[in-house]
């Protein structure tokens, strides 16, 4: 229970305000020690990988029509010489310029000689090769990139042993996420006349034509040619051939983020409370009544979120003392599973409020119903440790942090064998728990319970522990505890959520029962746009609103996000973002 183990669920049907302090480094540095040390179970977040056919012979001659030198991308040319003595390399760089440069290499017989293409010809630069050499070798150029800063990976080639006047290429697309290019070589000493025919997924053709300089190399960006969309006819073979009786070299590179072509949705709820006076609606009115309206949307997305503001279990004794105590009937959580909540924080002031046995019970519900949580554990490392997610092939992580206290009973945190949240005080190891998800997952989600009951602007005391998850590596920040709304703000392109308010809820005012429920859209990259619907909680149960009602909490949560920065449109009984 409260474990690092992997949790994965099925997809249904302005400034930096925080710092990452020494305790954070050390805690990075263990979660890569712990990476290391668990091979097996870890998760290793490769950028990219290259694959070749080796070839079958080794030739005093070899070409690569790609090449490039411009800042993100790392060229290399790696060189075998299978001989019994010494060979002598001579390196022809074409440049996109036209200019050509000359660079010798003497390679020991037996061995591989690594040539750094960017210290050869400098930075900044396009550039195709042709290698000659005194006895047969082998020769083979790596490359590897983050393509507009955004893309990481790398590619790698045999090179051609001659040039030829035709080329065929089977596979290319110009759909969202993927940049095709054409290197066309010429090392011949005329000009070449150079066709490209298109041949595209809906059976149409299109044909373009260059002319590649002596001793030079073109590259064709065949978007230009093409233009952009996500449909068969951006999808392309290509037949290259001159037509003036000159050979070329032709190689088609193509760059491609293809996470970002997965999306899934998120739907973010509040304060879940089956304890207290819920506990009398569920007995009379069955455990799966609270859900009953809302169902149908919390399913629809492909993850749902809430926190769960109440012990789950049937033993332990309340805390003495303590105004409000929530223990919720594990009967409870089938009906909100079913429902499609699939991961809760236990993160706030609640969790421990019939003790550290009820805690750990808890636990083992939700594991036993297969509901994923974070934000409290058997320990301090569970408490800590990220619930992983599946969100339609996409790793997703969740941390939870409390920041409300617990009516002068301190020590809810958790610790060595002692069952408790993890504490949002300790900002260093909000920073190491974040950065350490972030290397182990595709996309980081962090909870907060924080804030003040009944304010509807954030503090800023929120506002810096949301800026620290971003900072640290959050893709997407979830706020909840004060009891109603509270605006949306973006800070370094990720969005926060203040105070998604109540949600399963029987709210001690009048103004609690008004609430939302938020859609996410969102992909490998993050966020990409927000639906809101607006909430009436009655007898416990939400369910969206509508008419003049429904608009006016729109518009009201439309202006508290302006006064943080963040357009949102009302319209149709909903508000979006953008």
């Amino acid at each position: 229970m409260g474990s690092s183990a992997e949790i994965v669920a099925e997809g249904k049907a302005a400034g930096n305000r925080g710092s990452i302090t020494l305790p954070a480094a050390v805690g990075i540095l263990l979660a890569m020690l712990a990476t290391l040390l668990c091979p097996v179970t870890a998760f290793a977040k490769w950028d990219g990988g290259h694959d070749v056919i080796g070839c079958t012979g080794a030739s005093r001659t070899w070409y690569f029509a790609e090449g490039c030198t411009r800042a993100g991308f790392s060229e290399w040319i790696c060189l075998m010489n299978p001989g019994d003595s010494a060979a002598s390399a001579s390196l022809e760089y074409m440049l996109g310029s036209g200019e050509t440069m000359q660079k010798s290499y003497t390679l020991a017989p037996g061995s591989r000689t690594t040539v750094d293409v960017g210290a050869d010809v400098g930075f900044g630069q396009d550039v195709s090769v042709r290698i000659k050499s005194s006895s047969p070798i082998i020769a083979e150029r790596p490359m590897y990139f983050n393509y507009k800063g955004a893309w990481t990976g790398g590619h790698d080639v045999m090179g051609a042993q001659a040039p030829a006047e035709t080329y065929y290429f089977a596979e290319g697309t110009c759909r969202p996420g993927f940049d095709p290019y054409i290197c066309v070589q010429n090392p011949s000493s005329k000009a070449a006349k150079v066709r490209i025919t298109y041949m595209l997924g809906n059976g149409a053709r299109k044909e373009t034509e260059l002319t590649v300089g002596k001793h030079s190399r073109s590259t064709v960006t065949v978007k230009e040619a093409l233009g952009e969309a996500d449909d068969s006819a951006h999808d392309f073979s290509a037949k290259v051939e001159t037509t003036n009786g000159t050979s070329i070299i032709a190689e088609r590179p193509m760059y491609f983020a293809y996470l970002p072509m997965v999306e899934w949705t998120l739907s973010a709820a509040g304060d879940v409370n089956l304890g207290g006076d819920v506990v009398p609606i569920l007995l009379s009115n069955g455990f799966a009544y609270p859900w009953s309206l809302v169902s149908d949307l919390l399913r629809s997305t492909t993850l749902t979120f809430a926190n769960l503001e109440c012990a789950i279990s049937n033993r332990g004794e309340p805390v003495p003392g303590k105004a409000f105590t929530f223990r919720g009937p594990p009967d409870g959580l089938a009906p909100m599973r079913d429902a499609g909540v699939d991961v809760v924080s236990q993160a706030n002031n609640h969790a421990r409020d019939f003790g550290g046995l009820a805690l750990t019970d808890s636990l083992g519900y939700l594991d036993a119903y297969s509901i994923a949580h974070c934000g409290a554990g058997a320990d301090f490392a569970s408490a800590h440790a990220p619930a992983f997610l599946n969100a339609n092939g996409l790793r997703v992580a969740f941390l939870a942090y409390n920041d409300i206290g617990y009516d002068g009973w301190p020590g809810w945190q958790g610790g060595p064998g002692y069952p408790g949240i993890a504490d949002a005080a300790n900002t260093g190891q909000i920073a190491a728990d974040i950065a350490a998800a972030e290397s182990q997952s595709d996309l980081v989600v962090a909870s907060f319970h924080w804030g003040t009951e009944r304010k509807y602007t954030p503090d800023q005391r929120q506002r810096d522990l949301a800026c620290l998850a971003v900072d640290s590596g959050a893709d997407l920040v979830l706020g909840h505890h004060p009891h109603v709304i509270q605006g949306f703000e973006f800070y370094q392109g990720r969005l926060i959520a203040y105070s998604m308010g109540n949600f399963v809820f029987s709210p001690g005012s009048e103004e609690g029962h008004y609430t939302i429920l938020t859609q996410f859209e969102m992909d490998s990259n993050g966020f990409r746009s927000a639906k809101i619907y607006p909430v009436y909680i009655s007898s416990g149960r939400p369910q969206v609103m509508g008419g003049a009602e429904a608009t006016s909490l729109l518009s009201r949560l439309a202006g508290l996000s302006a006064e943080l920065g963040t357009q949102m449109t009302v319209s149709n009984g909903v508000a979006t973002i953008p």
